[in-house]
C-alpha cells in the first residue's frame, strides 16, 4: 500500500514538474535579441523554483521511507538499539584471578609483568 503510494505521489510530481517547465517553451519560442536578458531571468527563476520543489520532495520521500522503514521494524518485532562507547576501555587477560582488569591505555606500554 505505501510503495503504490509513493509511485503515485512521484508521478504527480513528475507532472507537476514537467507543468511547471512547460512557460520555458513559450519563453523559448518568444525569446528576442532584444528581451534576452528579461527571458534569462524568467528561465533562472523558472528552473529555481523547480530545482526547490524537487528538493523538498526528495526531503519529503526520505522522511517518508525511513518512517516506512521504522514502522516495518517496529512491527516485525526488531528490537532497536544504539551502540554507544563508554569513557573507559578495559582489558581482561585469562586467568582473571591471575591478571585483574586493566585500564586499557594505547600509548602506554605494558608492564614488566606482563612482558
Amino acid at each position: 500500500m505505501h510503495n503504490r503510494l509513493i509511485v503515485l505521489v512521484l508521478i504527480l510530481a513528475a507532472c507537476v514538474v514537467l507543468l511547471t517547465l512547460f512557460p520555458l517553451l513559450a519563453a523559448k519560442a518568444a525569446s528576442t535579441v532584444s528581451n534576452r536578458e528579461a527571458m534569462e531571468a524568467m528561465v533562472l527563476e523558472e528552473v529555481s523554483g523547480v530545482m526547490s520543489f524537487v528538493s523538498g520532495l526528495g526531503s519529503v520521500l526520505a522522511a517518508w521511507c525511513a518512517a516506512d522503514a521504522l514502522q516495518s521494524e517496529l512491527r516485525s518485532g526488531t528490537v532497536l538499539a544504539v551502540m554507544a562507547t563508554g569513557e573507559e576501555k578495559f582489558t581482561c587477560c585469562q586467568p582473571e584471578a591471575v591478571s585483574p582488569v586493566k585500564v586499557a591505555l594505547a600509548s602506554s606500554a605494558p608492564l614488566l609483568l606482563q612482558r
